[in-house]
């Protein structure tokens, strides 16, 4: 599968013993799982064990979580609220192999553990461990054990693609579950009482954009180094997208270009930042640099320093996360309490609307091993999980102060992955219509009560949070983000399979040294030098990630 084969049984030396004698042989207890007879208990997806089971598992450590050793609720990993419901109701125990420090620790105790064989009977995994297990063979064919156990409710929230992304060789390898994405989609944030002072219209092409940018430099509406547009050295895109203010992302997207993607092109997928869209981008943004429309120290500048540009009045446009308001604004606000901001769609060439991209949603990879006594148990647990959240979120997944959700195996509580956008114009619903959020919504999203009761407070001028109506809601930046994934504006990254073995051996190189031509040319430097670093990309590695890429989306396809 797209080069990422499994290591031949004489290679695995370098693992030590990578798994008992015993379990090798197939059968009888080892420290592999755990061990013992299975104990399949009561059908369906929520069916109580007869006799209890154990399950083992890991975690990274979170240093937001509360523990109380006084409170049975919250007094340790294998003791609080959840861990004693699940026990009551479903019958599963649990106990921790590790609980890491950090992600690096993570990684090393998992290359231990897989090369002892004392590996968990389950956890969430990052794709580099993920890639690890499937290499040492040691991840479960869930494929019919999901169909099986699997609550509509749990499959009614996963897309087709997640399902992909934990399929190789034709076995769903583990189980995906649902994780929100698209929330880090780009819009455009405006001065608009700026827009007002000149009398201009919002901007609806990407010539309209660089026009009111060179408006707000003529009128020195920021002082006299006003800066029209703010870019920052953060033109990250697709699974390495970063949050924070200058992004390049939503400015491009309006030529059609994106940033660290993979695109569908002619029926093949393709690099975007090798695409000729990107070289019309690069120009104009080269163009912008020239006309001092942009700030001079953009390619130094981090999204802090663009946040202070933009907070301290010196600059009118930011293409930014729908969430600036939390930081951005509000510092804009104590500086200048009179300042007015919007958001926008990013606007793209004229007569055309591209779509924008964003995190592409990307399944929790459940890793549940193939010696583990019970798989069954972790789809009755996400089951479970998310029918708390529907019957009685507040005291199963999160109460005010202690947050309970932290204890589960995941971490997090289980959301459908439009699920920020969805809050966003279910309160807008609300608020143009009787007032109320529609049940449906209060179902589906866990928490949207607190989010339309902090809304109003922000409407009613709370001074702690009056941002919160830039956000949520008519006009907000999350409800623009909604219309546009509705419109099928947001665009998703083509490629979420693991990496392959010449993507990980080579393309952060090869990307970063095509990155670094990218700023030399919206600094000056002749697009020529661009058009010679996309050929050294293919040379040095990227025909064969596109190859390799390539041969994943024909398998998934099938």
């Amino acid at each position: 599968m797209y080069c990422l084969k499994k290591i031949p049984v004489f290679m695995l030396g370098v693992f030590l013993v990578l798994i008992p004698a015993v379990v090798m042989a197939g059968g009888g207890q080892s420290k592999t799982g755990s061990g013992g007879e299975r104990n399949i208990g009561a059908s369906g997806p929520y069916g109580k064990y007869t006799q209890a089971i154990t399950l083992s598992t890991t975690r990274i450590m979170d240093s937001t979580i509360k523990f109380d050793p006084s409170n049975s609720d919250m007094r340790s990993w294998e003791e609080n609220r959840l861990s004693k419901a699940f026990e009551q109701e479903l019958g599963v125990k649990f106990t921790y192999k590790w609980i890491a420090t950090d992600t690096d620790s993570n990684l090393a105790k998992w290359n231990a553990a897989i090369a002892t064989g004392d590996i968990p009977d389950f956890a969430m995994v990052t794709d580099n461990v993920y890639k690890l297990l499937y290499e040492a063979d040691l991840i479960a064919d869930m494929g019919q054990i999901f169909k099986d156990y699997a609550s509509p409710e749990l499959v009614a929230m996963l897309p087709e693609n997640f399902y992909d992304q934990m399929t190789i060789d034709g076995k769903m390898l583990g189980i995906p579950l649902p994780n929100k994405g698209y929330h880090s989609g780009t819009v455009l944030w405006i001065r608009k009482d700026w827009l007002d002072r000149l009398s201009l219209s919002i901007p609806k092409t990407i010539d309209d954009v660089i026009a009111v940018a060179r408006a707000f430099k003529k009128g020195n509406l920021g002082g006299p180094d006003t800066i029209g547009i703010i870019f920052s050295n953060n033109n990250h895109g697709g699974p390495t997208i970063e949050y924070g203010d200058g992004k390049w992302s939503g400015f491009v997207n309006g030529f059609g270009a994106y940033l660290n993607y993979w695109i569908v092109k002619n029926g093949k997928l393709e690099f975007s930042e090798v695409q000729p869209e990107m070289r019309t981008a690069l120009l104009a943004m080269q163009g912008l640099y020239k006309e001092g429309l942009i700030n001079r120290d953009f390619a130094v500048a981090n999204a802090q320093v663009a946040q202070e540009y933009f907070s301290s009045g010196k600059a009118g446009l930011v293409y930014s996360t729908t969430w600036m308001t939390h930081s951005t604004m509000m510092s804009l606000h104590a500086n200048d309490p009179k300042a007015d901001i919007i958001n926008i769609f990013p606007p793209s060439q004229p007569g055309k609307t591209f779509p924008v991209q964003s995190n592409s949603p990307t399944a929790r990879r459940i890793f549940i091993s193939k010696f583990c006594k019970n798989p069954e148990a972790v789809v009755k647990l996400a089951n479970l999980n998310l029918k708390w959240q529907r019957d009685n979120f507040s005291y199963y997944i999160e109460d005010s102060n202690n947050q309970y959700f932290k204890y589960l195996p995941w971490g997090d509580y289980l959301t459908p992955v439009d699920a920020d956008m969805k809050v966003g114009a279910a309160i807008r619903d609300a608020v143009e219509g009787s007032g109320k959020l529609d049940p449906r919504a209060i179902t589906l999203y866990p928490g949207i009560e607190g989010f339309y009761t902090q809304w109003q407070a922000a409407r009613d001028g709370d001074a702690l949070t009056w941002f919160i109506i830039k956000l949520w809601g008519p006009g907000g930046s999350i409800t623009t983000l909604n219309d546009a994934y509705d419109k099928k504006l947001i665009l998703d990254n083509a490629f979420n399979g693991l990496p392959t073995d010449t993507m990980s051996l080579k393309g952060d190189l090869i990307n970063s040294a095509l990155e670094a031509v990218m700023f030399d040319v919206v600094a000056g430097t002749d697009i020529s030098v661009w058009d010679r670093a996309v050929r050294q990309w293919y040379a040095n590695g990227g025909t064969q990630i596109t190859n390799e890429v390539n041969e994943w989306y024909r398998n998934t396809k099938k």
